[in-house]
């Protein structure tokens, strides 16, 4: 097997006894947890199919961050707080010695992901993006980065790992990160990205990763360069509702009365899923999709009443003065 090889297996089988997680992973037994020297293995052998070809994808980003190749032309997932502003320009380590520069484009500050385009031309190596959803507690994956900066020499470094918990703005694994892997990949079995390194942590079991729906839900508006924020805009359109993040969309907790929520007839426990075809999932995207928009515009807004499906056209009233 190699010292590599036996290396690898004791870290997963250590893993393996230090969390409890229900799950499941392909040829493994169903609640995900190595029973044998066997099952280790056959964790590796998986990894081992798609290191090359994911490592050379995984890229340093600037002096500090990383990310991923997701294209041939160069289209580049990482963390927002390491793209930092649209139109920011960095420069690209690749692994085979390569350097080159790249733009940032559109990111989303709440969920912290941004792409990023290399400006010139090549054929570039890449990873495919994984399905949205279908990801269990218990999954395993891995993840790659630079911590403490790329180093050509060292390369990506692996670390394999079990998935905690996720929701449409954040994952929670136990691979351990450390700086620098910032904006990095985070791997199923397949060598599919499910997310980008987003929050690392000294605690193994507090890493947290945006996950590819953070990503795809807002694709076109990341390819324009709009950014997602909190939104402090006191002149933008005003809705009148308090809502919070739900896995379906933002849940209204409150109709406020006189309000442009109040005359169309919006109702609490409904959930809005998007403002003029644009994903909101908690009331920071609500704010900022509505806030977008001058007091007066009509907006669609699409929502969800119980199972029954809805798109209402709305005029946006103006935010009332603070008392």
């Amino acid at each position: 097997m190699g010292f590599l090889g036996l290396r690898f297996v004791v870290v997963c089988w250590i893993m393996g006894l230090s969390v409890g997680f229900a799950g499941k992973s392909a040829s493994l037994p169903t609640d995900g947890l190595p029973r044998n020297l066997g099952d280790l293995v056959r964790i590796q052998q998986r990894v081992q199919a798609v290191l090359e070809v994911c490592q050379k994808a995984t890229v340093g980003l600037g002096r500090g961050g990383s990310g991923v190749i997701v294209s041939p032309d160069g289209l580049i997932l990482t963390a927002a707080h390491v793209s930092m502003n649209a139109g920011r320009v960095m420069t690209v380590s690749l692994l085979d010695g390569r350097r080159v520069r790249a733009k940032a484009l559109g990111l989303n500050h709440l969920a912290d992901a941004g792409l990023v385009k290399i400006m010139e031309p090549g054929d570039w190596p890449y990873v495919p993006l994984a399905q949205d959803g279908g990801r269990e507690a218990g999954d395993w994956c891995f993840a790659l980065g630079h911590p403490s900066g790329f180093d050509a020499e060292r390369g990506a470094v692996l670390r394999v790992g079990r998935l905690i918990g996720s929701h449409a703005l954040v994952m929670r694994t136990d691979c351990h990160l450390i700086g620098g892997d910032s904006g990095g990949p985070l791997f199923d079995l397949g060598g599919n990205v499910i997310g980008i390194h987003s929050k690392v942590s000294e605690r193994i079991d507090e890493n947290y990763h945006a996950p590819i729906e953070a990503f795809r839900r807002h694709w076109q508006l990341f390819l324009n360069g709009e950014e997602i924020q909190v939104s402090r805009n006191p002149e933008g359109g005003f809705l009148g509702v308090a809502s919070e993040l739900s896995l379906k969309g933002a849940l209204i907790k409150k109709v406020f009365a006189d309000t442009p929520a109040a005359a169309y007839g919006f109702k609490e426990d409904d959930v809005i899923v998007s403002i003029d075809s644009v994903a909101v999932f908690d009331s920071e995207e609500l704010g900022w999709a509505l806030q977008r928009n001058a007091p007066g515009s009509t907006v669609k807004i699409a929502l969800r009443r119980g199972n029954r499906p809805m798109v209402l056209p709305v005029v946006l009233g103006k935010r009332p003065p603070s008392n």
